[in-house]
């Protein structure tokens, strides 16, 4: 009688229990079963004619009978295999062997071959294959003369002598069976014998077809053969096969990947262009449509588009976008996934860190493992602190995945809070670093540049000798480590770094020295840096520059006032250092002098450069600050201004310049100094090369009222006027 349902999961519950004690089957059985194994074949029994049992748990009954390998445990087997009213049960017993025969024939019982011989007749096509398969794994003669003797016979249904021929053909290599075979070839009916030439047919090169004469002769040849000799030819045959199916194959993987490759260009193109079509509105809803699409093209295309317009516009996935896009990031496709990561990677936000922290916890994949922590490291985000420490402390990570880790943390914890983690970091970091093979160089630069951000005082043993290597990569982290930690032990180092072959470790070494240094010899390495005879490397130049600047701030006024002779060579440096210095020192600090000595500087400088316009800037503001006060070189600096004025002109304030100056006292002086100023200007002027520039100066100078300067400067103006009256009458007069 079936059982009940509680008793169908009594029985199921007892053999799940049983299960774990029977993980090695016994080599050998005691001749008298014991009653606790008496109760497990019960059990078994039951639970596989439950007609409540779903296939599964069948399945799972019958490995475990089979896994039993005693008499009891047999007997159940043929028994099972024998009840034709039970077709799923017979299917779920020869199942089991055909699938674990191969791998324990010891476990094949000869007693079971008789029901499978049978059940090669049956109605059920999956229960005769899979008895084909489970005959072909005994190993007894005795079961090969029981198969060719079943193909041979007519008065066998043709479906059971086929499926005999089928459990003959996975040992071809016998050469009992392949006896079995050559005598099927005389059979009367054409269809057995043609199943035999389907088997046979792999062992020849060329094959003889359906030449039963040639396929005789061939065998009577085979037949003398040593079983060294038969084994080799066979295994060359089988070699030569494998070698023109790999080919084939090849051959015919090439061409569908170059027709996929059309195709998908074709697709991608079509998308692109239907984006292209879409209004604003339309757009998002669509790119959420393709990104859930079945087809793995589409979705590439989806995430190619996005990224293009991240790049382009600097549009940021959102809504629906944003939703689909963390769906594809628990998605199967690794490929997928992966870049769908490098999108969401740039999205900052609280369900994004969370989808990617999901992910890591269930990804096993090491490339998409790597992906995952690369994207964690650029969120910023001390939630995934955690999870990268447990990265580099986990035993089972692989180099690859804790070096991204340790890359991921160092940003992480140098741009948020991570005190909480700290203990944590410390002592994971220490353990991978310790255990780092040496040869692994950028594990262990990675480490350095997490010790770095997480806590660089607690690893100053590290860094101190890491500082100290060959490799330009560790010394780079290393660097990066002291700097952080404002470790100054090691600057004649760091100084020495400055001139490095590699300008990654120049680059990191100026900028240690000019965060860190005090001393006159860090100044004077980081000067060195600028000149590009010296440094030839942009960037390099760039933070030697910041670094110079940097090490100043740190140094008195006076100081830093001195140092722009140092920049006498280098006028494009010293008019920016000069800017800086200004803007350093506003009217009102109470350091007049010193703001009026570099404003008269840089004024200089600029003039000199012929940067005249830039120069009124400075040298007018210096103007001003001398006339507020009186200082006796007001008029001196008015001079300059005026000079710088004329030759940037025609400039806006030249005319109102010229009468503020010329009412400076004493008067007279002033006055002197604007003619002087402005004669000599028209003097180095040829008066046949005026150009419309000078034109509109000397109209500027015209404008000013003459009593303003008196009779000199009318007379100036005058001859000058004249003079380029004359010069126009001559351009057109004819030759």
């Amino acid at each position: 009688m079936p059982l009940s349902t509680a008793g169908r999961l009594v029985s199921v519950a007892l053999v799940l229990m049983v299960a774990p004690v029977i993980a090695e089957p016994p080599n050998t059985v005691a001749a008298v079963p014991t009653l606790d194994h008496l109760n497990q074949i019960a059990t078994c029994r039951a639970g596989l004619l439950d007609p409540q049992a779903r296939p599964e748990e069948r399945r799972r009954l019958a490995e475990l009978l089979l896994s039993f390998n005693t008499p009891q445990s047999h007997d159940l087997m043929v028994e099972l295999l024998g009840m034709s009213a039970r077709v799923d049960v017979q299917r779920a017993v020869c199942g089991v062997l055909a699938d674990r025969g191969r791998l324990t024939p010891k476990q094949l019982d000869t007693a079971m071959s008789e029901p499978l011989l049978k059940l090669l007749g049956a109605n059920d096509e999956a229960l005769r294959e899979s008895s084909a398969r489970a005959l072909a794994d005994f190993s007894g003669a005795e079961v090969v003369e029981r198969l060719g003797d079943i193909a041979a016979k007519s008065n066998n249904p043709s479906i059971m002598r086929l499926a005999a021929i089928d459990a003959l053909a996975p040992n071809t290599h016998r050469r009992d069976v392949v006896a079995q075979l050559i005598a099927l070839l005389e059979v009367e009916d054409a269809d057995i014998a043609r199943r035999a030439v389907d088997v046979l047919e792999p062992l020849t090169d060329p094959s003889f077809g359906s030449d039963t004469d040639h396929w005789k002769s061939w065998w009577q040849e085979q037949m003398r053969l040593g079983d060294e000799a038969w084994l080799a030819q066979r295994l060359r045959i089988s070699r030569d096969r494998f070698r023109k199916v790999s080919e084939d194959f090849d051959r015919f993987r090439d061409r569908s990947q170059n027709e996929y490759s059309a195709v998908a260009t074709k697709s991608q193109g079509f998308q692109r262009e239907l984006f292209r079509m879409l209004s604003a509105e339309q757009r998002d809803a669509r790119l959420a449509l393709w990104l859930n699409d079945p087809m793995a093209i589409v979705r590439r295309t989806a995430l190619s588009i996005i990224k293009a317009e991240m790049a382009d516009e600097g549009k940021r996935p959102e809504g629906a976008v944003l939703t689909a896009l963390l769906n594809l990031i628990a998605n199967d496709n690794a490929e997928i996934t992966r870049a769908a990561l490098e999108i969401v990677q740039n999205v900052r936000q609280p369900e994004v860190v969370a989808a990617v922290l999901l992910r890591l916890q269930q990804e096993r994949d090491p490339a998409t493992r790597h992906a995952v922590l690369k994207a964690l490291g650029e969120f910023e985000s001390a939630e995934a602190i955690p999870a990268l420490i447990a990265e580099i402390a986990s035993s089972s990570a692989s180099p690859a995945c804790v070096r991204e880790a340790a890359s991921a943390l160092g940003r992480v914890a140098s741009e948020v809070d991570s005190a909480d983690h700290v203990d944590a970091a410390v002592e994971a970091l220490r353990k991978s670093f310790g255990a780092a093979a040496p040869e692994d160089v950028e594990l262990r630069a990675a480490l350095l540049s997490a010790m770095a951000g997480v806590a660089p005082q607690s690893f100053s043993m590290e860094l101190l000798s890491a500082v100290e290597s060959e490799n330009a990569t560790i010394v780079r982290a290393a660097i990066r480590g002291l700097r952080a930690s404002g470790e100054a032990s090691k600057l004649p180092r760091l100084r020495t770094l400055t001139a490095h072959a590699d300008p990654r470790v120049r680059l990191e070494a100026i900028e240690a020295v000019g965060a860190m240094g005090s001393e006159e010899a860090d100044l004077e390495r980081l000067l060195a840096r600028l000149d590009p005879l010296v440094e030839n490397t942009e960037f390099v130049r760039d933070a030697a520059w910041r670094g110079f600047r940097s090490h100043l701030s740190r140094r008195p006024l006076v100081d830093r006032i001195q140092a722009v002779d140092r920049l006498r060579d280098r006028p494009e440096l010293e008019i920016r250092y000069l800017e800086e210095l200004v803007d350093s020192l506003p009217a009102s600090n109470g350091k007049t002098a010193e703001r009026e000595g570099v404003l008269d500087r840089l004024g200089a400088v600029l003039a000199e450069q012929g940067r005249h316009a830039e120069a009124v800037v400075h040298l007018q503001a210096l103007f001003a600050a001398l006339s507020a006060r009186s200082a006796s070189s007001t008029i001196s600096c008015g001079g300059r201004v005026l000079a710088s004025m004329l030759r940037s002109g025609p400039h806006p304030q030249l005319a109102k310049f010229v009468v503020t100056l010329a009412a400076e006292s004493p008067s007279d002086i002033a006055q002197a100094t604007v003619v002087n100023t402005v004669r000599d200007y028209l003097d180095a002027i040829d008066a046949g090369a005026m150009d419309d520039r000078t034109e509109s100066v000397l109209r500027a100078l015209q404008a000013i009222p003459p009593a303003t300067l008196g009779p000199a400067w009318i007379q100036l103006l005058e001859r000058f006027a004249k003079s380029s009256t004359d010069v126009g009458a001559s351009s057109n007069t004819p030759g």
